[in-house]
């Protein structure tokens, strides 16, 4: 590719500035492909498969000619300001390629584009749209996920249902399938309750519901915090975690968690605070949670 392609394609302002021969990138997961500069010039220089091979003398060809280009421009620019790189000595460091695998100094689009399971805040958010935020938080963004019930002994077919379960529905469904029941003493020491209802009534077609509309359930991870109770949410994401910080969130018109009813139904919002302060003490949960780092 020659210089006067590059500049043209460098003038583009929907590329991103400055990872230009930088990201060492793998493409197809890369969120900022369709706005990089170096993809681009990848695609007009190695966009059939035989160019693309690195097998091929001609992969190794265009890509030693991009790189002849390159460094004729950086002389340029150098130049331009007075530098001449042929007269710079360049003393060994030791530390030089130590330093890249400091994950402090490793830019983000870079770490991003090589990660199996991170691609950035931005579109992780828009991944879990129309819900708020993602993974870690106790939005609905964070906590919602779809759930697949087929097989034997389920009369619910072709059907969307959209009312509330969790992972702790799970273990009383198990101990139903089982025909066992969950221990109260263990070892001459009182167990705890468990928590959840059994999804075989619901899945057999015996019942409506999984929960009743009274049905509680609540969660804190690391310092993000929600409970809901029906239709009603509350919602606490501010660090450090203080309990006037919780909004009120009405799911039935509002699944994206964007109106805040605090101020609208102060009634229905101390109720669930009540009902948080009721689950905290049960769970003894200590905020800010009592590890380093945590704010």
């Amino acid at each position: 590719m020659k210089k006067e392609d590059i500049k043209k394609l460098a003038e583009n302002k929907n590329f991103i500035s400055g990872i230009y021969n930088y990201c060492d990138r793998w493409c197809e997961r890369c969120p900022f492909t369709s706005r990089c500069l170096n993809f681009e010039m990848s695609e007009e220089k190695f966009g059939d498969l035989e160019n693309a091979d690195i097998t091929n003398e001609v992969f190794w060809q265009r890509l030693s000619e991009t790189f002849q280009e390159t460094l004729g421009m950086l002389k340029e620019m150098a130049a331009e300001k007075g530098i001449d790189l042929d007269a710079i000595e360049l003393e060994d460091d030791d530390d030089f390629e130590r330093r890249f695998d400091d994950p402090s100094v490793v830019h983000l689009i870079t770490h991003m584009a090589n990660s199996y399971i991170s691609y950035g805040p931005q579109w992780a958010e828009a991944g879990t749209s129309p819900f708020r935020y993602f993974k870690d938080y106790a939005t609905q963004g964070g906590i919602n996920t779809p759930m697949i019930i087929s097989g034997p002994n389920v009369n619910r077919r072709d059907e969307i249902h959209h009312g509330f379960t969790s992972v702790q529905d799970l273990a009383p469904t198990f101990y139903e399938v089982a025909g066992i029941s969950y221990p109260a003493i263990f070892k001459e020491q009182q167990v705890y309750p468990l928590k959840g209802n059994s999804l075989l009534p619901f899945i057999s077609d015996a019942s409506s519901n999984i929960h009743p509309e009274e049905y509680v359930f609540a969660l804190e991870h690391h310092g993000n915090a929600m409970l809901r109770k029906g239709k009603w949410k509350i919602t606490n994401f501010i660090r450090p975690f203080e309990l006037e910080n919780f909004g009120l969130y009405d799911l039935s018109i509002d699944i994206g968690e964007q109106t805040d009813l605090r101020e609208e139904e102060p009634d229905t919002y101390e109720a669930l605070l009540r009902e948080w302060v009721k689950f905290s003490e049960e769970i003894k949960l200590q905020t800010p949670p009592p590890f380093p780092n945590s704010e």
